[in-house]
């Protein structure tokens, strides 16, 4: 598909004023069309040429990588693919761990600008437009940007006032669905669930609204089927029930962090509740907080301790076995009484009963905190879950 000026500009102004970011949009030789930074225009773009040739998004994370390609700014390039060819790409300027999320509604913005150049069908069209306005209300919320989203998508669907469970489905970082690939799989997923239930957000996630009194369990099954089909690297994250637009994205974001940690702690399974892990992301969510260091201080009392280690290795293990004394001495291959004696130790040293159920809380926290210090190999907290 060759690109013309208007079409490339108007892609380019439109990304810049949604991620407020440079914008640069490449054609398939590799020559940059359009930019904010008007200076650039009809430049080679080094990193583009390498997105076009491998058909692949190049990520640029700081100028020691920039140096290694013509013309080119750390940032993220995105070829888009029309008809199993590229027809662009969108190069996004900026540090990719800040602009990654965002810069994924240029490229839809752009998509969606080409789709329609390339006069696909109308309804398809009025789809894809309705799919970045709730991505965009995903994105902000109840800031003046999703509400106005919001605004415009309540006028035209009822579709986030109706009850349901949000699943999300995300391929890997590195996979990048192509545009056949989404097609395929948006038609599979449309034999189990309403098509304008399907939204595609990015190019790494598709949103599934299935009504609540549906039968769950069945869609996610069958989902993951149908993703197994076309893609080797996937997960899914299944929200909790929502009734309203903002519950819906709070169950969104929530189908989203139960994939990054339930990736972490068992990245062998595909699908991850959040009704299941709702205290293990709870605990990623400690790790960033003030709380983490009075936690960590907890744990800073036993390892000050001549036996600290043993001790650390006896309540890990005691937390594993819910609290039950005899299958704990029985593992650790010690008395009943000697088991209890060290209990007693921790007690002593941290002011907390490990026999006290809130007690026992703070410091199946405090291990939780350490051991993203002093990882091991067992995962222990998922004994908990």
């Amino acid at each position: 598909m060759k690109i013309n000026s208007e079409l490339a500009n108007e892609i380019a102004s439109r990304s810049i004023a949604i991620i407020h970011h440079n914008v640069n949009v490449i054609d398939n030789n590799g020559i940059i069309v359009a930019s904010g930074n008007h200076k650039r225009v009809g430049q080679k773009h080094g990193a583009a040429i390498e997105a076009i040739k491998k058909g692949a998004r190049i990520t640029i994370n700081d100028d020691m990588e920039a140096e290694r390609y013509e013309n080119t700014e750390p940032g993220i390039n995105h070829p888009i693919i029309i008809e199993g060819d590229v027809a662009i790409v969108i190069g996004i300027s900026g540090n990719p761990a800040i602009i990654a999320r965002y810069s994924e509604l240029a490229i839809l913005t752009a998509e969606l600008l080409l789709k329609q150049a390339s006069e696909i069908n109308s309804s398809n069209w009025k789809k894809r437009v309705n799919d970045s306005l709730i991505n965009e209300f995903i994105e902000y919320g109840e800031h003046e940007r999703g509400v106005s989203a919001l605004d415009k998508i309540n006028k035209n669907s009822n579709l986030l006032n109706i009850e349901t469970i949000p699943i999300i489905i995300k391929t890997d970082a590195y996979t990048i669905m192509m545009s056949e690939v989404v097609d395929s799989l948006l038609s599979k997923l449309s034999s189990m669930i309403d098509s304008d239930r399907i939204i595609l957000l990015n190019h790494n996630e598709i949103l599934l609204l299935p009504p609540a009194d549906s039968s769950i369990s069945s869609i996610i099954e069958n989902a993951e089927l149908a993703i197994a089909s076309q893609l080797s690297s996937f997960k899914i994250g299944v929200g909790i029930n929502a009734c309203s637009p903002l519950d819906i994205r709070e169950s969104v974001i929530y189908s989203r962090s139960v994939i990054d940690v339930g990736a972490k702690s068992n990245s062998e399974q595909r699908i991850y509740k959040f009704k299941d892990m709702a205290i293990q992301c709870l605990l990623k969510e400690l790790e960033s907080s003030y709380l983490s260091s009075f936690f960590n201080k907890i744990v800073n009392n036993l390892t000050r301790h001549t036996q600290g280690h043993q001790l650390i290795e006896t309540l890990e293990l005691f937390i594993e076995n819910n609290a039950e004394l005899g299958k704990t001495a029985a593992q650790l291959d010690i008395h009943r009484n000697t088991l209890s004696y060290r209990l007693s130790n921790i007690k002593k040293l941290t002011l907390l009963d490990p026999l006290k159920f809130l007690d026992l809380l703070q410091l199946t926290i405090s291990i939780h905190c350490y051991r993203k210090e002093h990882p091991r190999k067992k995962i222990w907290i998922e004994s908990i879950i």
